[in-house]
């Protein structure tokens, strides 16, 4: 088994005046082209699950409770690529997702390029060895 495949971790912007939770989805990566996996859609999709019924779920006695709004939980995903400064605006990169995503979970995608003073570390383009295997 390699990395978790489609996501390397995220965050949530919670925003309780307006009910609305953003998923931050962050894969770091060294090439100019990152593939992922469609098991990474099956894990977002019970996040997107868990947090809609820990946004909708109500406190206190039940005839005092308020009929709120459904929260919403919208998506969207970075790959976060570590460059040399002075190569930034002279690289392509391209990130492939496995397949056309679950429309529950969809929403924009950037690449987001993070300066670095530091020589690159590897030039392969083949992300493969960096596999971890969890057997």
């Amino acid at each position: 088994m390699s990395n978790f495949p489609l996501l390397d971790a995220f965050y949530l912007v919670v925003d309780h005046e307006s009910r609305h939770t953003e998923v931050v989805v962050l894969q770091m990566t060294i090439s100019s082209t990152h593939k992922g996996s469609a098991k990474g859609f099956a894990f977002l999709e019970r996040l997107k699950d868990r947090l809609q019924f820990l946004g909708d779920k109500r406190f206190g006695p039940v005839d005092k409770r308020q009929k709120l709004p459904a929260w919403r939980i919208s998506f969207n995903y970075r790959l976060v690529v570590p460059i040399p400064t002075e190569d930034q605006g002279s690289v392509t990169f391209i990130w492939k997702f496995p397949c056309k995503f679950p429309s529950s979970i969809s929403g924009s995608v950037y690449i987001q390029l993070v300066s670095s003073e530091l020589p690159a570390l590897l030039t392969e383009e083949d992300e493969s060895h960096l596999d971890e295997d969890y057997d």
